[in-house]
This record gives C-alpha cells, structure tokens and sequence, in this order.
C-alpha cells in the first residue's frame, strides 16, 4: 500500500524503520565509515520527520510564521491535515524513538569526523516554511549533538563545500558573495538567537529585516 508524506502512516512506517535499529552494529558502523571515506554530505533533514510525525506544531493562525506564506499554500496544507488518518494507540512511543535514533546517527556521523549539512527539503512537507524551518532545523542538530559552530558552518561553509560552491560563498572571505545578516544576539552562546535576524546584506545591499518580512507578512 502506497502512501504519501501527508499520510502519518508514511512517518510511522520510516520512524518505526529508525526505533529498531542498532546503530552500534557492525552494519551500521561500515555504513558510516564508507559514508566518511567517501566524503558523504549527510543533510538529514530533521525537521521533517518531526514535523511529518512526532511533534505538535501550532495549527492555523497560532503559528505566526504562517503569516509568510501563501494563503492558497496554507489552505492546502489544512486540507491534507484533515485529510490524514488518525494515529493508532503506541505510535507516539516509536516516533520519540525513531527520532532519537535519527539524532544518534547524526551524532556518530559528525564524531566520526563526517561532513553534515542544513537542509530542511522545503515544499515535500506542508508547514515548514521557508527560511524559518531553516533555523529549526540549525537548532535540531545542536540538539543531536553538534556544537552551535558546527551547526552553523553545516548551513553555511560545509554546505556551500559540498556543493562545490565554497569558492564564492559559504564564508566571509575578499572575493566572495556579499550575502550575510547580521543578528541582534550570539547564536554561539543560544543558537535561537539565530533567529533573531536585525539586518540582511544581499550582494552588499543591506536590508533591515523587519522591512523584508512586513512586506510578505499575509
């Protein structure tokens, strides 16, 4: 039986999948050490699988980043939301171990010395909205063990390296994009202070951030 990312059996099935495996295995020790070897970019995407399962997120207008975004595009999602089966009694259980796993592979990948990488595959799941999923997701692999520098250089430098970019952004560096923000508080000290964006520099045009969002806010 098919089934599609609206359909919380699709996130039961795959966290269900993550809850059972060892990854203290041999199996999946030679998966990861191949993985490192070769230089794979593993970009999670842990925002997805809780988002798909897992974990409550505000609905409708409670969530205030939902203002950013189409209204066509909301309805959309709140009609595939209605549209979900309801979840069986125990999945709750499997889905808070399937995520504990996902964070555990993250964490042995990275200790390792493999290259993890920011992304959150925005549009496969209604509700992430861009730029701000982002952020969650920065902030999630803190919570699965990176250091807040190592999760921001995951969506910065080793991003931009593993696209074969590094060359032209992913740092600041003379001769590279002049594309930066610039934030009102540390996010090395919080990494939630990466969300609190004061400036945006865009080719080295500097745009006051509060500006940028009044003018898509719905």
């Amino acid at each position: 039986m098919q089934s599609s990312m609206a359909d919380g059996a699709f996130w039961a099935s795959l966290l269900a999948g993550w809850a059972d495996a060892d990854l203290a295995a041999p199996g999946a020790q030679s998966l990861m050490t191949s993985m490192r070897e070769r230089d794979v970019a593993l970009d999670p995407t842990l925002d997805i699988t809780r988002f798909g399962m897992g974990t409550p997120r505000p609905e409708g207008d409670s969530d205030p980043n939902l203002r950013y975004v189409r209204a066509d595009l909301r309805e959309m999602w709140q009609l595939r939301r209605a549209a979900a089966p309801g979840r069986p009694p125990g999945e709750q259980a499997i889905a808070d171990r399937g995520h504990a796993k996902c964070d555990e592979f993250v964490r042995r990948y990275h200790e390792m010395g493999g290259r993890v990488v920011a992304g959150t595959d925005v549009g496969a799941v209604g509700g992430l909205v861009p730029g701000f999923s982002l952020h969650a997701e920065i902030a999630m692999l803190v919570r699965a063990g990176l250091s807040p520098a190592a999760a921001l250089r995951a969506a910065t430098l080793d991003a931009a390296r593993a696209l074969r970019i590094d060359a032209e952004t992913g740092s600041i560096e003379p001769g590279k994009s002049a594309d930066l923000v610039i934030l009102e508080a540390d996010p090395l000290a919080d990494i939630r202070n990466l969300g609190r964006t004061r400036t945006v520099l865009r080719d080295g045009v500097c745009h006051e951030s509060a500006a940028l969002l009044a003018a898509v806010a719905g």
